[in-house]
């Protein structure tokens, strides 16, 4: 007998709420295919590097980061991640030297960013130019379009 019983949602949920759930369970399980072949790359290579242990599913972000300015690892969703990356340029270079060179000259952020616990890692020697491209390709796909 199981511990853990699936409850049936018949009658609670409607059919077009059970599909925003699968199509859900689908883009953060990484069952769905991108469109972009690039994006797909990108989410293959975030799953490699172990990107969403920190960044959270789908970079869902909420990861504790005592220390850090707001407790916690900023996701790629919310707009967390507009304040910290204002453009493509400051995402690729997030990844590729495991910061911002605008934040690391401002006083304030550069307390917080030298005493959070958790620290992003510089991925300039394991990424090629065309990898780090695919993974902003994928972040900047899972953000809502303006």
């Amino acid at each position: 007998m199981a511990a853990i019983r699936m409850p049936a949602y018949r009658g609670i949920l409607m059919p077009r709420q059970i599909d925003d759930l699968v199509a859900y369970f689908a883009a953060v399980s990484r069952l769905g295919r991108l469109d972009d072949p690039a994006a797909e790359r990108g989410r293959a290579l975030v799953g490699k590097f172990r990107c969403e242990a920190c960044h959270g599913v789908g970079g869902s972000g909420g990861t504790p980061n005592p220390g850090s300015f707001k407790g916690y690892v900023p996701g790629w969703l919310g707009p967390d991640f507009a304040e910290l990356a204002r453009d493509e340029l400051e995402l690729r270079g997030w990844i590729r030297d495991g910061g911002i060179e605008r934040l690391a000259r401002s006083p304030l952020a550069a307390y917080f960013l030298t005493r959070q616990r958790l620290q992003m890692p510089a991925y300039r020697q394991a990424l090629t130019d065309e990898e780090t491209g695919a993974i902003v390709t994928y972040i900047l796909s899972l953000r809502p379009k303006r």
